[in-house]
């Protein structure tokens, strides 16, 4: 009977695989690369970035000067890791960055925005962010059958076999990948269904819990605002952050919103992250009235039900936003991005096993294709944000689509490979040593994980070209 079990749960993991896999890989590979999306867009201008940030209030008066008074309603602020400051106009319009060092204007190139989208929703929306959010029930049932199948004889998935051909190495790729990052796949499986359908769920019950008021629901789960002891006012926002980090240290400010500025009603709502606690900006804040900015009320998510709290804290999970953990936030952003690569080389290992068990045929070379095409269209879009005013959408999917269409018509299928993923290679290493001596001292881990990407891609081409 367990023989049985066991060969139903094989067969399950194969087919789900066979079926979804290349859907999988994509959402895990852009998913991977917006993780750095912003961070890439500060390394790629090729600015040192290593002075200390002006005053606050100093680069607002330079925003005032270039917006006018009323030209924005919202910032996000500058920090040593990120020293620009964005002025806002609404949610996603954001017109002018400054770079805080210096005061002057910077124009930041959105370097993977195709990656970003097409990870976010397909392009879709809302209804593409559900379809995403699917396929974290599709990776956490991969997860499941695979370790049920493996679970009486863990000792071997730690065994890595070079030279007995590659669907073998292939296949203990894929194991050792999958036990030494399993707490983390687990993660990224949850958070990323939960991250959709959460949202989704809240909003259909709505209507059931107060069919009168709906929005009422979410008004309640984003929590509501109370007053605090505070006894004292600030005549300028950076006055403000400099009382608020005395009374609060455990805040870390992020972004600063206004209501009716510069009026007698004015609001200002300083939202941010807590130390220790999981949390986003919707939910930890502070609110500032009038023009001295002196009554003051608060909102957290510490006051929410235990299972609103978990599901506040599916988001920093999902997308290693680590802020609040404090001194470990480098080493779990880091461990969080490099989880997320072996995440892909485990789907990548688990196609490449499917394709190896039959001659090469359209449908190989249409997944085959497809994986390395978008490595491929990935890595063009950073020379292309650097010396090209190309749009990066339509660039990015025209080469993809060329790539496929190789795939489709070239024989030598195995030598396709190489050649595509050597040249990636090259396009991250000759990146790389462009920024050695220039890049912001924060970002050297950009710099390490591309360059991390590039030896990967040619011993991967290498190994497959060797054993064709």
């Amino acid at each position: 009977m367990k023989a049985i079990l066991k060969r139903q749960f094989s067969q399950l993991h194969r087919q789900t695989g066979t079926l979804f896999g290349i859907l999988l890989f994509i959402i895990l590979f852009t998913g991977t690369w917006s993780l750095a999306h912003e961070n890439l867009n500060l390394w790629v201008q090729f600015k040192p970035l290593n002075k200390e940030l002006l005053p606050l209030d100093k680069l607002l008066i330079k925003g005032e000067y270039l917006l006018g008074e009323n030209g924005f309603n919202s910032v996000k602020l500058a920090s040593i890791d990120h020293p620009i400051i964005t002025f806002c106009q609404g949610m996603g319009n954001c017109s002018l960055q400054l770079n805080a060092q210096t005061g002057e204007e910077i124009r930041l190139t959105e370097v993977i925005s195709p990656m970003v989208n097409l990870h976010k929703n397909l392009f879709m929306g809302f209804s593409g962010r559900l379809f995403i959010s699917l396929f974290g029930f599709v990776f956490a049932l991969l997860l499941i059958t695979g370790i049920v199948i493996h679970h009486r004889k863990i000792y071997q998935l730690f065994r890595l076999r070079f030279n007995q051909g590659h669907r073998l190495f292939f296949f203990d790729l894929h194991n050792v990948i999958g036990l030494l990052s399993y707490p983390w796949l687990v993660v990224f499986a949850l958070t990323g269904a939960l991250s959709g359908l959460g949202a989704f769920g809240t909003l259909m019950l709505a209507k059931y819990v107060e069919p009168n008021a709906p929005a009422q629901v979410m008004m309640k789960l984003m929590g509501q605002s109370t007053p605090t002891s505070f006894e004292w006012s600030a005549s300028s926002p950076n006055e403000l952050l400099i009382q608020l980090s005395k009374e609060k240290p455990e805040f870390i400010p992020e972004t600063i919103n206004w209501k009716n500025k510069s009026t007698a009603e004015q609001q200002i709502t300083i939202s941010g992250s807590h130390l220790y606690l999981p949390s986003t900006t919707n939910f930890e804040q502070f609110s500032f009235a009038g023009l001295d900015n002196y009554r003051v009320t608060e909102k957290s998510s510490v006051s929410q039900q235990f299972w609103t709290r978990t599901f506040i804290a599916v988001q920093p999970l999902h997308y290693g936003q680590y802020l609040w953990t404090g001194s470990a936030n480098f080493s779990l952003s880091a461990l969080h991005c490099l989880m997320g690569m072996m995440a892909c080389v485990l789907t990548f290992s688990g196609l490449v096993i499917w394709l190896l068990k039959k001659p090469i045929n359209i449908s190989s070379r249409l997944v085959l294709g497809s994986c390395i095409g978008l490595i491929f269209a990935s890595t063009c879009l950073i020379p292309i944000a650097i010396f090209s005013a190309l749009s990066p959408i339509l660039s990015f999917f025209s080469i993809w689509l060329i790539t496929l269409l190789f795939y489709s018509f070239y024989l030598q299928v195995i030598q396709l490979t190489f050649l595509i993923l050597t040249l990636s290679s090259a396009i991250l290493l000759i990146s790389v040593f462009s920024h050695l001596f220039i890049t912001h001292a924060s970002l050297w881990w950009i710099s390490c994980a591309l360059l991390i990407s590039a030896i990967f891609y040619f011993l991967i081409g290498l190994f497959l070209l060797k054993r064709a």
